[in-house]
């Protein structure tokens, strides 16, 4: 599946990789490589559920931080963002320096209704960066 990746073969790869990930005992990897050949045949739902089964299998990954801030953004692509704010929070957590993960935790908790929340995240990113242009423009959104 891996090697389809690489080929810029993801829908065979989609397939073959949904397949290994199906089959115990499982490398975690395969999750990650099977959330990329989703991603890419915008399948999102099943990225984002590899995504999820990998967290599940290991233990406090280094890359916790970005695959939480992946699984949010895909969240808010399948427009749930409800769900990509538990996911996008968790990433902020991690990561408070981290703008884009603080524009996309905004923009969730603005299209899941809870303005009071999104602007908190709009003013502490704003007192990072304070002409930040993404955040002036979620600034006006959010009034």
């Amino acid at each position: 599946g891996r090697a389809l990746l690489k080929a810029e073969q993801p829908e065979s790869a989609e397939r073959v990789l949904q397949r290994a990930t199906r089959n115990f005992p499982v490398d975690p990897a395969a999750f990650l490589a099977y959330a990329e050949a989703a991603e890419r045949q915008n399948h999102l739902g099943a990225a984002r559920q590899a995504l999820v089964d990998y967290g599940a299998l290991v233990t406090r990954a280094s890359d916790e931080a970005s695959r939480d801030a992946r699984i949010g953004r895909l969240s808010l692509r399948l427009n749930e963002p409800a769900v990509a704010v538990v996911w996008l929070r968790r990433a902020a957590n991690a990561r408070p320096n981290d703008l884009s993960v603080l524009a996309s935790l905004a923009d969730a908790q603005l299209r899941s209704g809870d303005r009071s929340a999104a602007q908190v995240t709009i003013q502490q990113a704003l007192a990072k960066e304070p002409e930040n242009p993404t955040f002036l423009a979620l600034d006006r959104r959010s009034r």
